[in-house]
């Protein structure tokens, strides 16, 4: 039997071989703490700390101080002629989600219906323009946006889908550079509710009133839905199951747990309006705009 030649490997195949191995490794795991040292600490809560260390231990701030205690194992961070102070939250915004193109659901500005021609609206039955059943946290994406707002020292908003009467479920958010996925500090937190952008006088609802009159509808329908599942669940012996509603739903367990809806309002009698729906259906109200709430400070205050 004829035998083959002894071939020996060459130095250019074992660095092929070496990029391939390390091409395999998992990559390098961050250190558990981080700490800046030397660095000038703005709280707002007291005098600023100069030459101070901040501690972070998995994502978290641990210590702030004067001579704090270092692991050894710590990525030293020198913060020499800088400042850190507390990141600021952006109360309410569209920042993270999906553009309208990239949505199925409905994205900046977009119809809820997902893209094209809405369909006719007949009446309340057909629920025009109402998606509660949505939420932001599912509908994350890269956003060019974000890194602008952490240049301006945000570091977390309070994202919230933007179309419809009922656009959805908002989403507190992370606006560190990571995965959409990863940014989800709380989802569901509060409900957004428009009182503008239905389909035009063609369609129900054609007016404001025709919006205000629809929006109390489907509370009244969410509370209808609500005594009617209790009593079917106290003794369901004879009577027939009620069928799951996307729409009620989740505006009963908004309802039941007290999780805030956002309600547009801006002049004194605009902001009474919110007061009353929200003191008619026992809602915890949140109003945003509110530039005239300089005029209903006492009904605000006893509002809560």
């Amino acid at each position: 039997m004829r035998r083959r030649p002894l071939r020996t490997i060459t130095p250019a195949v074992t660095g092929a071989l070496l990029l391939v191995a390390m091409a395999g490794a998992e990559p390098p795991q961050p250190p558990p703490f981080f700490a800046i040292q030397n660095v000038r600490v703005v709280s707002g809560a007291r005098a600023p700390l100069e030459g101070a260390t901040v501690l972070i231990a998995d994502g978290l701030i641990e210590a702030v101080g004067v001579g704090i205690d270092v692991s050894a194992d710590a990525w030293i961070i020198d913060g020499e002629g800088m400042t850190v102070f507390p990141g600021l939250i952006d109360a309410m915004s569209t920042l993270g989600q999906k553009q309208e193109e990239e949505s199925s659901g409905g994205g900046r500005g977009g119809s809820p219906f997902g893209g094209g021609d809405a369909p006719q609206i007949r009446g309340p039955e057909d629920r025009p323009s109402t998606t509660p059943w949505m939420s932001v946290a599912d509908n994350l994406a890269e956003d060019s946006r974000i890194e602008k707002w952490r240049k301006a020292g945000f570091t977390s908003t309070l994202s919230t889908p933007e179309s419809g009467f009922f656009a959805g479920q908002a989403a507190m958010i992370n606006l560190g550079d990571v995965e959409p996925r990863e940014s989800v500090i709380a989802a569901g937190v509060a409900h957004r509710l428009n009182f503008s952008g239905g389909g035009g006088f063609r369609s129900f609802p054609g007016s404001l009133m025709g919006i205000l009159s629809y929006v109390k509808q489907v509370f009244s329908d969410t509370q209808h839905y609500a005594t009617a599942r209790a009593i079917y669940e106290r003794n369901p012996a004879g009577k027939q199951r009620l069928d799951h509603d996307r729409t009620l739903a989740p505006l009963e367990t908004a309802m039941a747990g007290r999780t805030p809806f956002l309600m547009p309002e801006n002049v004194g009698r605009e902001i009474d309006r919110a007061l009353s729906i929200a003191d008619e259906f026992d809602l915890n109200a949140v109003i945003y705009g509110g530039q005239g709430a300089y005029d209903r400070l006492d009904e605000l205050s006893a509002a809560g």
